[in-house]
């Protein structure tokens, strides 16, 4: 290989080495020597090509350089989006754009974004692509957005990943996703209501309930459903009689299957009957036997208790309950005091009346020598002895004993 050739460069007398070395720039210039000014260049200077800096010029320019240049001394350069500055080092996996300043969106399985458009290789389910950053739009859910919601209450949406509705199915659906119509003949909330007998055995409305032809008679207006108990007729406008029961007729002739409340008749209970043609109730009232019996012990009970209590008072009045006057007699007192005579040699005595106005009489017992003294004072006992001398015993009474 021959020297390097040469260049002269009649204003300024620089030279420019040109050598076929690698990574070396071949310096131009153009016949003009306005069009490059090399101040400063010696001759045999060496020049880095475009992408690679260094002494040398054996390293390569960050790929996140723009237009991939840098400095040819130190390498730094203005970052591209995708790559972060200052050494442009690409974004990691999660950022993207210039200086890496945007958040990627939810890709699949976590992947990376591009890191300069953001762009995902796919979305989780609920986001709209390709960046995956927005959830997808009213009434839409799934994967890349692509399924419609079902029929959720209040008309609002579903979830934007599973689809399933806040509060629940609007009337006429079912199912996990509401996206299932009611059973024939069903209608409403959560399918909870009957419908049908529908003119021309139409099909009502899964919604609504509605006939879509209309009632054949004896139904309610617009459900087509069996009059209410009470009601009868043409759309079930009339109102039954006075029916027993549950006060329900039959709804296309208003008959009482149960017959009139009281005080009213006819096939149709709708005829109130006069006060005078009411049927006379007897009331029998039944006493319970052991109720009675157990009245009639109680009462002849009572009645004994207050007899003999009678008794016993009238036997024992005490003296003091007679008042000695001038005009009590003489029969009035004696039925009131008793003595005690014919004590035999037992020592007891027999019954006999004493004399009020008289002296008061003595009693002898021989076997004790004892006197019992018998007075009209008042609030002593009359003591009283049956005719047979065993009835009281008068041992142990002293001569003018009281009692």
């Amino acid at each position: 290989m021959s020297s390097p050739p040469t260049v002269s460069v009649e204003e300024g007398d620089y030279e420019a080495v040109i050598t076929p070395e690698e990574n070396y720039e071949a310096l131009q210039f153009g016949t003009d020597t306005d069009d490059a000014v090399y101040t400063g260049l010696k001759p045999g200077t060496k020049h880095c090509k475009a992408g690679y800096w260094g002494d040398q010029c054996d390293k390569t320019c960050n790929r996140g350089c723009v237009d991939g240049t840098c400095n040819r001394d130190d390498g730094q350069c203005q970052c591209a989006p995708g790559w972060r500055e200052p050494s442009c080092a690409v974004c990691d996996d999660s950022h993207y754009s210039q200086n890496c300043s945007r958040d990627c969106g939810r890709c699949t399985g976590g992947d990376p974004c591009h890191n300069i458009t953001g762009r995902c290789p796919s979305c989780e389910p609920g986001y709209i692509p390709p960046l995956c950053q927005n959830s997808c739009p009213v009434k839409k859910y799934g994967q890349n957005c692509a399924l419609s919601c079902g029929h959720c209450a209040d008309n609002v949406t579903c979830h934007h990943v599973d689809g399933h509705c806040p509060d629940g199915c609007g009337s006429g659906y079912l199912g996990e996703l509401c996206d299932t119509e009611c059973a024939t003949g069903r209608y409403g909330q959560n399918c909870s209501e009957l419908c049908g007998n529908c003119h021309h055995k139409a099909i009502c409305d899964h919604v609504t309930g509605h006939c879509p032809q209309g009632c054949p008679g004896n139904f309610s207006t617009t459900l087509c459903k069996v009059c209410v108990a009470g009601l009868w007729g043409e759309n079930c406008t009339e109102s039954c009689g006075q029916c027993a029961g549950d006060g329900s007729c039959d709804r296309m002739t208003a008959e009482c299957s149960a017959g009139c409340v009281a005080g009213w008749n006819g096939t149709v209970c709708q005829q109130k009957v006069a006060v005078g043609d009411l049927p006379r109730v007897d009331v029998v009232v039944v006493v319970p036997t052991v109720s009675a019996a157990v009245a009639v012990v109680v009462v002849v009970a009572v009645v004994l208790h207050v007899w003999w209590s009678k008794r016993r008072q009238d036997r024992t009045m005490p003296m003091n309950d007679m008042e000695l006057t001038e005009g009590t007699s003489e029969d009035r007192l004696s039925d009131r005091y008793e003595i005690v005579s014919g004590a035999s040699s037992t020592g007891r005595v027999s019954n006999y009346y004493v004399d009020a106005m008289s002296s008061p009489p003595t009693v002898s017992v021989e076997e004790g020598d004892y006197e019992a003294v018998i007075t009209p004072e008042e609030n002593y006992e009359a003591l009283q002895f049956g005719n047979d001398t065993d009835d009281a015993v008068c041992t142990g009474l002293k001569p003018g004993t009281k009692r």
